[in-house]
C-alpha cells in the first residue's frame, strides 16, 4: 500500500498535511478531501496551489467557493485569510480535482510552486447494495505516517460524516502495528463451543475496528465500531449461544452458527476485513474427517498465502469438551504441531501446559470409625478430586479396598466394615492424557461389642433425616420412591411390639416374609409412595447411612425396637436392600 510522503522540511511557518481523502461518491455525497494546518495566528491562503502531480495547477483562488473550513478555523473579512488557535481543519466538497478510484496524488504547494504536502493515496473500494451504500475513505494516521482505512455507509451511522471537518477519531490498527494469535478452539463443549483470540503483542491501547471472526467461511464477529485491547488480553466468543453481543470483559455471543464444526473445519482472524487492506492475521484448520472440496478449496488459499504449511490439526482423538490450543509462548509456525489436545478449564486464560496431573481426594460421607456393637456403612465418594485442566478431563475412577477392586464409580455403593483393625480405602483418578494421582485413606473398624459413646450424633442425624421427610411431604413433587423403610421409621411410636425382633429370633423367616409380614404395620399410617424428589433421597441415602452405623437407639424407650432393626438389617440386609434402590 502507498502512503502519504512528506516534501522536504521548508522553512514555513506552518505545517501542512492532507488528512483524509473520500474518492467516491456516496448518496449523492460528492468526492472531498481534507487538509490540516498548524499554525498559531491567522494563515494566508490566497497564493496556495491545487495539483494531481499531472495536469497544471490550481490557484485556490480559482476555487474559493469550494473550500469549506472546519474545526479550529475561524473566518476572517479576507475569504482566503483564516485565524488559527493552533491547528485548523479545511475541506474542499466537492474536490476542485479529480480523485481516481483507483488511487492517485494530491499536493498542496505555496505559490513559488514548493510542494507544502503531497500524498499518493491506493485504490479506495466502494460498493452498493439494496440496502445500504458504503464507500472507504483513507485517512491519514500521524503516528504511523500511513493512510489507514474507515468505512462508511449510508443511509447515515456513527462516522459517516463524523471526522470531515475535523479532527480524525482514533483509527483502528492495522496489521503491521499488532500481533493477534487464534489460542483455543473448543468444538464439542457441553456448554457452548468457543474461541480465543490472544492478544500477543502491540502499542499498549490497539482499536480492533474491522477485525473479523469466520469460520468456515462464515462471519462469527466483525468489529463494526472502535474496541480497544491491550497486549495480553484474551478474547473469548461462544458459538451458537441464543444471544448476540459482548456479554463480559472480552467475552462476546455468537448465533451466526449453531456451534462449530466438529468433524472439518477453519478459523480465520482478519483484520480491516472487506477493505482495500484486509489481511489475514492468523488461520488455523482442523480435521476428523476428509475435507469437503470447499474446505480443501479455503485451505488450498491459506497455503498459498503463507498462512498455513501443513496437513490440518488432527481432532480425531478428541473427547467431548476437549479443544485444540497454543501453550502459553506457543510458536506461531502455522504447523498442526503448533497446537496441542487440551482440556478447556482455562476459557479465557493462557493454556498454560500441554498437560496437568489430576489429583484424587477421598471423601468419607460415613463414619470413619465403628464406636458401636455394630458394623458401620461406609460410603466414599470421589467427587471432589481435581484436575488443573479442568474438570472433564478426569477420565477414570479405580477403588481398591484392602488390595482388591471395589468399584470404577466415582460415586461407588456404601458397604459395610465388618472386621476390627486397619483397612486401606485406596482411590486412583486418571485423566484423559493417561496421568494418574492415587489417595489411600486409612480406614479403623472396631471390634463389635463396644458401647456407643456418641448417641448425641445418632440423634442429630435422626434429626436430619426427619426434617428431610417432613419437608418431602410438603411438597407436591411428581418423581415416585419406594419407602417402605423410611414408613417404618416415621411409625416407631408404635412399635409396642417389634415385629423386627420377633423376626430376628426366628430362624425360618428371610429377607421377602419380612417385607411382607411388616407390610401392614407401616401401609395402616403411612402410604407406601411418598413424593421424595432426587435431592431429597440422595440427601437421604446419606443421613440413612449414618444413623445405621448406630446400635444404640436414639429415640427414648425404643432400645429394644431399634437394636432389632439393626440386627434384623444385619442378618437380612433389608436397608441395604432399600438403600441401594436409590
Amino acid at each position: 500500500m502507498l502512503i502519504g510522503v512528506l516534501a522536504p522540511a521548508l522553512a514555513l511557518a506552518q505545517t501542512v498535511q492532507i488528512t483524509e481523502i473520500a474518492p467516491h461518491t456516496l448518496a449523492n455525497e460528492p468526492e472531498w478531501f481534507e487538509f490540516e494546518v498548524t499554525q498559531k495566528g491567522e494563515v494566508d491562503l490566497s497564493e496556495w496551489q491545487l495539483s494531481n502531480d499531472k495536469n497544471k495547477p490550481k490557484p485556490f483562488t480559482d476555487i474559493i467557493d469550494k473550500i469549506m473550513p472546519g474545526e479550529g478555523v475561524q473566518v476572517t473579512e479576507n475569504p482566503l485569510v483564516f485565524a488559527l488557535e493552533g491547528k485548523g481543519y479545511f475541506v474542499f466538497s466537492p474536490s476542485p480535482i479529480g480523485l481516481p478510484n483507483d488511487g492517485g496524488t494530491l499536493q498542496i504547494l505555496n505559490g513559488e510552486g514548493a510542494i507544502l504536502n503531497q500524498i499518493n493515496y491506493p485504490k479506495a473500494a466502494s460498493r452498493s447494495t439494496k440496502d445500504y451504500e458504503e464507500r472507504e475513505v483513507l485517512v491519514w494516521d500521524e503516528p504511523t505516517k500511513q493512510l489507514k482505512t474507515i468505512n462508511v455507509r449510508a443511509p447515515h451511522q456513527v462516522g459517516f460524516e463524523s471526522s470531515k471537518g475535523q479532527k480524525n477519531p482514533i483509527l483502528a490498527t492495522t496489521s503491521t502495528e499488532f500481533r493477534a494469535l487464534i489460542n483455543e478452539v473448543s468444538v464439542d463443549s457441553d456448554v457452548a463451543d468457543f474461541i480465543e483470540i490472544k492478544i500477543a503483542s502491540g502499542p499498549e491501547k490497539i482499536n480492533l475496528q474491522y477485525t473479523e471472526l469466520k469460520h468456515n467461511g462464515t462471519p462469527l464477529w466483525y468489529f463494526e465500531e472502535a474496541y480497544f485491547v491491550s497486549p495480553g488480553d484474551i478474547l473469548t466468543f461462544l458459538i451458537g449461544t441464543p444471544d448476540q453481543g459482548k456479554a463480559g470483559e472480552h467475552l462476546f455471543h455468537s448465533n451466526k452458527r449453531d456451534g462449530l464444526s466438529g468433524g472439518s473445519g477453519t478459523v480465520e482472524l482478519i483484520s480491516f476485513a472487506g477493505t482495500s487492506q484486509e489481511t489475514w492475521m492468523d488461520t488455523l484448520c482442523w480435521q476428523k474427517k476428509q475435507l469437503s472440496e470447499t474446505e480443501r478449496k479455503r485451505v488450498q488459499k491459506f497455503i498459498e498465502a503463507g498462512q498455513w504449511k501443513s496437513e490440518c490439526v488432527s481432532i480425531e482423538n478428541l473427547v467431548p469438551n476437549q479443544s485444540v490450543a497454543r501453550p502459553i509462548g506457543g510458536n506461531d509456525n502455522q504447523l498442526n504441531t503448533d497446537w496441542f489436545e487440551h482440556f478447556n478449564g482455562s476459557r479465557g486464560q493462557e493454556n498454560t501446559t500441554k498437560n496437568q496431573a489430576p489429583k484424587a481426594i477421598i471423601t468419607l460421607q460415613g463414619s470413619k470409625k465403628s464406636v458401636a456393637k455394630v458394623s458401620f456403612l461406609l460410603n466414599p465418594t470421589g467427587e471432589y478430586s481435581t484436575d488443573p485442566d479442568g474438570p472433564k478431563d478426569l477420565k477414570t475412577f479405580l477403588w481398591e479396598f484392602d488390595q482388591q477392586f471395589l468399584s470404577d464409580q466415582k460415586n461407588p455403593a456404601g458397604f459395610y466394615i465388618e472386621t476390627a483393625g486397619e483397612h486401606e480405602l485406596k482411590l486412583t483418578v486418571t485423566d484423559q492424557s493417561g496421568e494418574s494421582h492415587t489417595a489411600i485413606e486409612t480406614i479403623v473398624g472396631i471390634d463389635p461389642g463396644g458401647s456407643n459413646s456418641n448417641v448425641g450424633s445418632a440423634k442429630a442425624q435422626l434429626a436430619v433425616v426427619e426434617q428431610i421427610l417432613q419437608e418431602s411431604l410438603n411438597e407436591n413433587l411428581k418423581d415416585q420412591a419406594q419407602d417402605d423403610f423410611f414408613a417404618v421409621l416415621l411409625n416407631r411410636p408404635q412399635w409396642k411390639e417389634s415385629l423386627m425382633a420377633y423376626h430376628y429370633e426366628s430362624t425360618a423367616v428371610d429377607k421377602t416374609s419380612l417385607e411382607i409380614e411388616m407390610q401392614d404395620m407401616y401401609e395402616t399410617d403411612w402410604p407406601r409412595q411418598i413424593n421424595l424428589p432426587k435431592p431429597v433421597r440422595q440427601r437421604l441415602k446419606k443421613n440413612l447411612g449414618l444413623l445405621f452405623s448406630w446400635r444404640e437407639s436414639p429415640w427414648p424407650g425404643l432400645t429394644a425396637e431399634w437394636s432389632a432393626v439393626v440386627e434384623a438389617d444385619r442378618k437380612f440386609g433389608y436397608f441395604d436392600l432399600v438403600y441401594r434402590g436409590f
